[in-house]
């Protein structure tokens, strides 16, 4: 199941003044289950057993998004300007992560009390991002635009000393259909030249992707249980 909620908000502060915000929630829900009889598996291999799985898996999502617009007369053009900021915080939760293994028969392989191997387990995973922004924009005669913009972001899923990044870009336009020596050319309507130069970035990466990870294993050195490299910083 998915449930999504938004609401926009807004203000008109005065003239060429205005403010609003976003706010959003999401929930999302799932109950998985997979059946592995062992008339599916090769009968040739010791290790086909048949096996269950089951999961349960939740995600809740709240979302912050103000932002102040202003737009004014200036020269003979106009000035925009724009600055906002962003909040998300998101918590997956797995409460329950339940694996059996080697039922007496097919027909209990969702009843987990027939197995001989039940492990079970849990996780829960967390995100926030935050961001300041803003933009800027001249328009000049309807011809000439000069636009610049930056933000600086911030990510729980790089390590503490590495978290924000700042960028921008810059870009200038000249809308040259609107020049006199164009407006008799009966074939065109519009046409525009523009330039730019900006510099992003992302943190589509795991969560807590910057830590080194160990999982359990099953061998045990001197009485004591040992933990193996799960994945690499």
């Amino acid at each position: 199941s998915n449930l999504i909620g938004n609401l926009n908000l807004s203000y008109r502060i005065w003239k060429g003044l205005s403010f609003k915000s976003n706010f959003g929630y999401g929930k999302s829900d799932m109950d998985q289950k997979r059946l592995t009889p062992k008339t599916a598996l090769d009968p040739g291999l010791a290790t086909s057993l048949s096996n269950s799985l089951f999961a349960y898996n939740v995600n809740n999502t709240y979302s912050i998004e103000p932002q102040l617009d202003y737009t004014t007369s200036l020269y003979k053009g106009t000035l925009s300007a724009m600055i906002g900021s962003t909040w998300q915080h998101s918590v997956s939760k797995q409460p329950s992560y339940i694996s059996a293994s080697d039922f007496s028969s097919d027909e209990f392989l969702e009843n987990i009390g027939s197995a001989k191997t039940v492990s079970i387990s849990r996780s829960t995973s967390e995100y926030k991002y935050s961001s300041i922004f803003g933009r800027l924009n001249y328009n000049w005669a309807g011809k000439y635009i000069l636009n610049g913009s930056f933000r600086r972001d911030g990510s729980s899923r790089f390590a503490q000393n590495s978290r924000f990044g700042n960028f921008g870009s810059i870009g200038a336009a000249w809308i040259i259909s609107e020049e006199s020596f164009l407006k008799s050319v009966p074939f065109l309507s519009f046409a525009k030249l523009r330039t730019s130069y900006g510099w992003v970035g992302n943190d589509k990466i795991a969560d807590y992707g910057y830590f080194d990870s160990y999982r359990s294993n099953s061998y045990v050195y001197n009485g004591i249980p040992s933990l193996v490299p799960a994945r690499l910083a």
